[in-house]
C-alpha cells in the first residue's frame, strides 16, 4: 500500500512539473521573440532595411564599424558608393553615416532587442551590409566587425586598407594598394591575391591565413593556433606561427626574412635563381634540405648555408618543436 502511494505521489510530481516547464514554454514562445523568429525567419531574414549613396567628390577616406552584420563589398561601374543594409526591421536599428571633411563612416548601433528569454533562440538570417564601390575609388577603406564576416570581391587598387574581423573570417578576392593590414580573432583569411608596395599585417588568432599569392615590400605574418599557407611568396619581413605550421611554395627574397614556429612544421619550396644567406635552428625536430648545409654541432639541430651568391638577403628559420624542411 505504502508503495503504491509512493508512486501515486511520484507520478503527481512529474505531471506537475511536465505542466509548469509546458507553461514556461509557452509563455516564452508568445512573449519573446522566438515565435516572431521562426515565422519571420524566411522573409525578414532578408529585408531591406536602408539604402543610401554617397558621392565620391573629395572622398579619400571610408570607414565602417558593425557590431553583428557580415560585410561584402561589391566593385561597381557606378559613380556613388552605395550601401544596403538587410536584416529585420523589428529587431536591426538603420545604420548611421557621417562625412567629415574627407571621411564618410558608417556606423551600425546594436541590435534593438535588449530583453532577455529562456527560450530566446535565434532563427533570423543574419543580418549584412551589401556595400558597392566605384572602381574609380582609389583611396582608403577600413572594415571593423566585432561579430560578422568580411568578403571583398573583385579587384581593387587602393591607398590603405584594413579589414578588422572578431568572431568572424576575412575573404578577399584581388587587392593592390600602399599598404594592408588584416586581423581576424576567430576566424581565417583567405585570399587570391595581394600585391602591396610598402607594408603587409596579416594577424590571425584561431585561424588559418591562405593565399594564392602575396607580393610586397615588407610582410608581418602572425597565426595563433592555425597555419600560414601561401603558393607564393616575394619579399621581405617575418613569418610567426604559434601551434601551426608555415608551407610557401615559390618564395622568393628580396631582403632580410625571419621565420619562426613554436609548435609546427616548416615547408619551403624556393623560387629558381634565390640568392641568400641561409641559417636554421630547430630545438626539437629534424632539419631536411636539398640545399647543401653546413651542420654546426652533432645534433644537427642548427645548420648554415648559402642559396646562390648570397646578396639578396637573409633567410632565419628558428622552431622549437616541429620540422624545418627546405627544397
Amino acid at each position: 500500500m505504502k508503495k503504491y502511494n509512493f508512486a501515486f505521489i511520484g507520478m503527481i510530481c512529474w505531471t506537475l512539473i511536465v505542466v509548469l516547464l509546458l507553461c514556461i514554454f509557452i509563455y516564452g514562445l508568445t512573449k519573446s521573440s522566438f515565435a516572431s523568429n521562426i515565422m519571420l525567419s524566411k522573409y525578414k531574414g532578408s529585408t531591406l532595411i536602408k539604402e543610401q549613396k554617397f558621392s565620391l567628390n573629395n572622398l579619400s577616406k571610408f570607414n565602417i564599424k558593425t557590431s553583428y552584420e557580415s560585410i561584402t563589398i561589391k566593385t561597381s561601374d557606378a559613380n556613388d558608393i552605395v550601401v544596403y543594409q538587410y536584416g529585420d526591421p523589428k529587431y536591426n536599428e538603420e545604420f548611421q553615416s557621417a562625412l567629415k571633411s574627407d571621411n564618410l563612416t558608417i556606423n551600425i548601433p546594436h541590435n534593438k532587442n535588449k530583453s532577455m528569454s529562456i527560450f530566446n533562440f535565434s532563427f533570423r538570417k543574419s543580418p549584412r551590409l551589401e556595400i558597392m564601390i566605384p572602381q574609380k575609388y582609389k583611396d582608403d577603406l577600413s572594415l571593423i566587425s566585432t561579430s560578422g564576416s568580411i568578403s571583398v570581391e573583385g579587384n581593387y587598387d587602393l591607398k590603405e586598407v584594413i579589414l578588422n574581423s572578431i568572431s568572424g573570417s576575412i575573404n578577399i578576392d584581388s587587392l593592390s594598394a600602399s599598404s594592408v593590414t588584416f586581423k581576424s580573432t576567430s576566424g581565417s583569411i583567405n585570399g587570391e591575391s595581394l600585391n602591396v608596395k610598402n607594408n603587409i599585417d596579416l594577424s590571425a588568432i584561431s585561424g588559418t591565413i591562405r593565399f594564392q599569392n602575396i607580393n610586397s615590400k615588407k610582410y608581418d605574418i602572425k597565426t595563433t593556433s592555425g597555419s600560414f599557407i601561401s603558393n607564393k611568396l616575394t619579399g621581405a619581413g617575418n613569418i610567426k606561427s604559434i601551434s601551426g605550421s608555415i608551407t610557401i611554395n615559390n618564395f622568393s627574397i628580396l631582403g632580410d626574412c625571419y621565420i619562426n614556429t613554436t609548435s609546427g612544421s616548416t615547408n619551403l619550396h624556393m623560387a629558381p635563381s634565390q640568392n641568400c644567406k641561409l641559417t636554421i635552428t630547430t630545438t626539437s625536430g629534424s632539419i631536411n634540405s636539398s640545399i647543401p648545409i653546413n651542420y654546426e654541432n652533432n645534433k644537427k639541430n642548427k645548420a648554415t648555408g648559402t642559396i646562390g651568391d648570397g646578396l639578396n638577403g637573409t633567410l632565419e628559420i628558428s622552431a622549437t618543436s616541429g620540422s624545418i624542411n627546405i627544397n
